[in-house]
């Protein structure tokens, strides 16, 4: 802050030059009985040394606002953090996205991790199974050193995996968990879907919420 009000002293101290010394410089101005030609002369080099004069100034201030923007830059990255803003960056780096599979993991196990889905969501295993599906043959059997994604937000697109039909992708608790509002599926991608029992694997899906 200190560093900006220099700065901002500079730039007046600069516009007073520019007001008040520069029209004073130059020659000197002729007498009342020079003639036009030499009148002419006088004001063109006093025009001249304005202009040199105006973009000296100009390249001053965009040095200086280059300067101004580099400090802002910095204040922001060294500014103090609130305790609340802390709080709320550490639960959000909590957050995990990507999990990799320890020694004695298993898909309900994860799920009630807490950094996962929390104590007692064991249930939710089937989310990160189908999150997963190309990575794992067999729900019983995940290995050491596989990562998968641990799905956060309500998906607004499915790809339709074989066997798949509207109701079961309906059911799923990421979905509607609800078998019932498969129509809502439907009528959102009526264009791909020509039978509604019937819709094939690796479609892409819209999946319309509220």
């Amino acid at each position: 802050m200190v560093r900006g009000k220099v700065i901002m002293k500079k730039i007046l101290v600069i516009l007073i030059i520019s007001l008040f010394i520069v029209p004073v410089i130059g020659q000197t101005r002729p007498p009342e009985d020079a003639s036009v030609e030499e009148f002419n002369k006088y004001y063109q080099e006093r025009e001249a040394k304005a202009e040199e004069e105006a973009q000296k100034l100009e390249n001053k201030i965009e040095e200086l606002e280059t300067q101004i923007s580099e400090i802002t830059a910095q204040a922001e990255n060294i500014r103090e953090w609130k305790p609340e803003e802390k709080e709320l960056l550490n639960k959000y780096e909590e957050v995990k996205k990507q999990y990799v599979v320890k020694k004695g993991d298993w898909l309900s196990k994860l799920a009630e991790y807490e950094e996962i889905y929390g104590k007692g969501n064991y249930w939710k295993w089937p989310v990160i199974y189908r999150a997963n599906r190309d990575k794992i043959d067999n729900v019983d059997l995940i290995y050491p050193g596989q990562e998968f994604k641990i799905p956060r937000l309500l998906p607004k697109k499915w790809e339709v995996y074989k066997g798949e039909t509207l109701t079961k992708i309906s059911s799923y608790y990421e979905i509607y968990d609800s078998a019932e509002k498969w129509k809502k599926i439907y009528e959102a991608n009526k264009e791909k879907i020509s039978n509604p029992d019937v819709v094939d694997s690796g479609t892409m899906l819209q999946i319309p919420r509220p």
